[in-house]
């Protein structure tokens, strides 16, 4: 087990990655609080919420499984209140614990319910995707969407956030690529081995033996680039590298591509558009498109997407007439680069002329 230290605005609190880390969650929550709502949703509940309960039983910590709607369109205020009023049908107090079980909008949902009902309630996350492993539960943002957007938010943090990576095995294959999109972003963004790694990842046997190391490798990554820079005023900003492109990608695919395969394209284009400017070593895209396929993962706009709706999506999702750019230097080496709204056309028609 991988035990990462963040230093929070509130205080340091730790991450633990490995293998089978809930089946220790009793142990692991001792002195955390006297009960536990376990709080997941309707996919997730039937697959560990018997086995978290067990856990925290055997620990001597009584709790109970509250069950949420799945799914980003229900990040809602609506799902919120449903979750303050299990909270408040449990009696639970100040000194009790709210635990997370779920993706990143399940433990978003839980940190904004935890930092509000009462004040101010310990929890706990234990994230079943790779995505909020290593992305949703490290930092101190916990958001709720109002018309789609997550516009309604606060900071806070975990007491403790608990990763097995054993649950990682029952994803479905794109779901977990989408989550190795994330993975290979930071990778991509600090020098360091775990490009390396995955570079050289040898199958799905061989991914499967090396994942832990991975989860903990990224969390270590996104930790150092988050614990001093909260509110994204500094190198905070790295973490939008293959997002400016990307999110209008998502949000053209009409949610017929997952956001880490949206992400991976945008990853593409930034390297491509360095390279234009004489910012990217030639021969870098190159060697970020050969990992992304390696993984599954798309490297160039699908076909099913029109690049009209994508520069729609783009510009319409610029609130000023220029934009700050995360660019690679190289592999593990990034810079920041102010692009207005004609550089940036030029730059994406460029590129996909060249595909043609």
């Amino acid at each position: 087990m991988d035990r990462i230290n963040i230093y929070g605005p509130s205080g340091p609190y730790d991450v633990l990655v490995g293998d089978g880390v809930l089946t220790r969650l009793g142990d692991l929550t001792h002195g955390l609080g006297g009960r536990a709502a376990v709080v997941a949703d309707e996919n997730v509940a039937p697959r560990y919420g018997a086995a978290a309960l067990s856990a925290l039983s055997e620990g001597g910590m009584p709790a109970q499984l509250i069950v949420l709607p799945p799914g980003e369109q229900k990040k809602t205020h609506e799902t919120l209140l449903q979750l303050y009023a299990g909270l408040a049908d449990m009696h639970l107090q100040p000194s009790d614990l709210v635990i997370g079980l779920g993706g990143g909008v399940l433990c978003d949902m839980v940190a904004y319910a935890s930092a509000t009902y009462l004040m101010g309630v310990r929890y706990l996350l234990a994230p079943t995707t790779l995505v909020a492993m290593v992305d949703a539960c490290i930092g101190s943002e916990a958001t709720i969407n109002v018309n789609g957007a997550p516009i309604v938010g606060l900071l806070t943090q975990p007491a403790l956030v608990v990763a097995d990576t054993s649950l990682l095995r029952s994803l479905p294959e794109r779901e977990m690529n989408s989550g190795l999109s994330e993975l290979l972003k930071l990778a991509a963004i600090r020098a360091g081995g775990l490009w390396a790694s995955m570079d050289d990842c040898a199958g799905r046997t061989d991914l499967f033996a090396r994942l832990p190391g991975w989860v903990a490798a990224g969390c270590r990554i996104k930790a150092e680039i988050v614990q001093d820079d909260p509110r994204e005023t500094g190198q905070k900003m790295l973490l939008q590298f293959g997002h400016t492109f990307g999110r209008a990608v998502e949000t053209a695919a009409g949610g017929r591509l997952l956001h880490g395969e949206a992400v991976a394209v945008g990853m593409v284009m930034a390297a491509r558009w360095g390279e234009r400017l004489g910012v990217t070593v030639y021969g870098t895209t190159q060697q970020l498109s050969s990992t992304l396929v390696k993984f599954g993962l798309p490297v160039a706009l699908p076909d099913f997407i029109s690049r009209e709706a994508v520069l729609d999506a783009f510009f319409t999702g610029m609130s000023a007439n220029s934009s700050r750019v995360i660019l690679l230097r190289q592999i593990g080496v990034t810079r920041v680069r102010v692009l207005d709204r004609n550089e940036l056309r030029n730059l994406i028609e460029s590129v996909w002329a060249a595909e043609q």
